[in-house]
C-alpha cells in the first residue's frame, strides 16, 4: 500500500466516524433544537462585554484555562462510562431496533458529542488567542462555543443519569426475579 492509499484510507476511517457521531447525535436538527445551544447564546449574549470589549482577560484566556482540565475529565468518564454495567445489560441497551440508534450508540453520541464541542471551542479559542481576536465574530462565537461546551456537560451527566435509572431497573427487575 503507497503512502497515498495509506493516508486516503485513513481520511475515509476519520469521515466514517464522524458519519456515525453525526447520525448518532441527531444531526443538524438535534443541534438547533438542543436547549443547552439555546442557553449558550443567551448566556453568551449576557456576557457580551467579556468576548465585545478589549480586555486583558479574554474570552480565549478563559477557554484555553478551562478547557484542557474538562476535556481531560470527560475522556475519564467517558471511558468509566463504556466499562459501566455488567457484560449481559450492555447487550441489553446495545443493537439499534426497528432503524432506531440503540441507548448504548445515544449515550456514547452524548459524550462524543460533548468531547467534539469541546475540542471545537479549544480550537477557536487557540486561533482566537494566536490573532488576538479578542471581539467581532469569532469572539462571539468562540464564547458561545465555550459555553455551549461546558452546558453539554449537563447534557452528557443527564445521558450517564438515564442509563443509570435503567441499569437500577433492571437490576432490581433481575434480583427480584425467582431464582431456580
Amino acid at each position: 500500500m503507497s503512502y497515498m492509499d495509506d493516508v486516503k484510507e485513513q481520511f475515509l476511517h476519520f469521515k466514517k466516524s464522524l458519519c456515525i457521531y453525526w447520525a448518532t447525535y441527531g444531526g443538524f436538527k438535534s443541534l438547533i433544537a438542543s436547549p443547552y445551544l439555546f442557553i449558550a447564546l443567551l448566556i453568551s449574549m449576557a456576557c457580551a462585554p467579556y468576548w465585545a470589549s478589549e480586555r486583558v482577560n479574554t474570552w480565549h484566556a478563559l477557554s484555553l484555562l478551562t478547557l484542557p482540565n474538562l476535556l481531560g475529565f470527560t475522556l475519564g468518564g467517558y471511558a468509566m462510562l463504556i466499562a459501566f454495567g455488567d457484560e449481559k445489560f450492555r447487550n441489553l441497551i446495545s443493537g439499534s431496533t426497528k432503524g432506531k440508534i440503540s441507548p448504548f450508540m445515544a449515550l456514547n453520541g452524548a459524550f462524543v458529542h460533548f468531547v467534539i464541542v469541546q475540542v471545537v471551542a479549544l480550537s477557536i479559542a487557540l486561533f482566537g488567542s494566536a490573532w488576538s481576536l479578542n471581539t467581532g465574530c469569532i469572539a462571539f462565537i468562540g464564547f458561545t462555543c465555550f459555553v455551549y461546551s461546558l452546558l453539554t456537560a449537563v447534557a452528557a451527566v443527564l445521558a450517564v443519569l438515564r442509563v443509570a435509572g435503567w441499569f437500577d431497573h433492571w437490576c432490581e427487575k433481575n434480583n427480584s426475579a425467582p431464582k431456580q
